[in-house]
């Protein structure tokens, strides 16, 4: 579970990167919902205005964990993480106002 500034430049100050991963054993159990609930009252402790992210088409579990969280689909970065196999997976950008 991480937060993370989007950069230095006044302008991007009010913007901030969250994210988390589970292994698969632990999803379905709760625990997601709970770090990102955590992470996003830390962004808005420190004045970040909105929380982004991004998350892997066909991750569903995650997209309606995050949609129920009131992030909202925004953008695609098309062929976004390249596997082993050589294949391809776009990515959704999301984001949420704090």
């Amino acid at each position: 579970c991480s937060i993370q500034s989007l950069g230095s430049f006044k302008r991007l100050r009010h913007r901030c990167d969250v994210a988390i991963a589970l292994y698969q054993e632990y999803c379905g159990c709760g625990i997601g919902r709970i770090m990102l609930e955590t992470v996003l009252e830390l962004a808005k402790k420190a004045h970040y205005e909105q929380a982004e992210l991004e998350v892997v088409e066909g991750n569903d579990n995650a997209i309606v964990l995050y949609e129920k969280l009131g992030f909202k689909r925004y953008g695609t970065f098309p062929s976004n993480m390249k596997y082993a196999d050589g294949s391809y997976r776009d990515a959704y950008w999301m984001m949420k106002k704090l």
